[in-house]
């Protein structure tokens, strides 16, 4: 069989116009991509948010609730870098703060804390509060990976990190009625909270206070459930 071009002799650099060029750009300063890309995504789940709201309508709360989660949970993995990044300038001790961290939120904040402790005792409450949120949603989604699939896979490394997956479970096993309105606020305060170490400006917004830093959270009014 003979397999030809679609056309013989084709000019690969005929289409090489600067006008019909799409140039992408990147920046440089990792930190700042880190921040910015983290707005991006709690902009992205604010929209959601809203969008569901001002529906009323349980079939999209929970349709969307993964993706919503994700986004949000994904802001405040990218602000933790972002906030790692500002202080930690060094690359070969950048590559080991991200390998040491990777996904986990928690220990992220750890990694962090002794570069923004300042911050941290001007507002020691709020601090606990996050740390004590963050350690809640590590024990469900330590891996990012929850949100991603309404299932976790199950793995197992062996010897010479050869990895083996085990099998597949439901992320919710049970019927499980969240405070979607409770939820969402939690992250936007959460996003808040570090966002004021990373700009070094204090949190003057006490509303943390009203609510249990537990991440999934049932109960709530039945439209803002999913």
């Amino acid at each position: 069989m003979t397999i030809k071009w679609i056309k013989e002799n084709p000019d690969f650099f005929k289409k090489n116009k600067m006008d019909r060029l799409i140039v992408l750009k990147g920046n440089t300063d990792i930190k700042e991509e880190f921040a910015k890309y983290a707005v991006m995504f709690k902009e992205s789940a604010h929209l959601i948010t809203k969008y569901i709201f001002e529906k009323t309508d349980i079939s999209k709360l929970d349709t969307y609730f993964f993706s919503l989660a994700y986004l949000y949970r994904h802001s405040l993995e990218l602000l933790l870098k972002a906030i790692g990044f500002k202080y930690i300038l060094d690359l070969e001790n950048r590559k080991d703060f991200i390998k040491d961290t990777f996904h986990n939120l928690s220990v992220l904040l750890e990694a962090v804390h002794p570069h923004i402790k300042d911050n941290v005792v001007k507002n020691w409450e709020a601090f606990k509060w996050l740390e004590a949120f963050l350690k809640d949603m590590n024990d469900i989604d330590k891996e990012s990976d929850s949100f991603r699939y309404p299932f976790g896979i199950t793995i197992k490394r062996e010897p010479f990190d050869n990895k083996k997956y085990y099998g597949i479970k439901s992320f919710f096993e049970r019927q499980t009625h969240i405070d979607l309105f409770a939820f969402a606020n939690k992250m936007e305060i959460a996003f808040v909270i570090l966002e004021s170490y990373l700009l070094e400006i204090d949190i003057n917004d006490e509303l943390f206070k009203e609510y249990k830093p537990v991440f999934l959270e049932e109960g709530g009014d039945y439209y803002y459930q999913r």
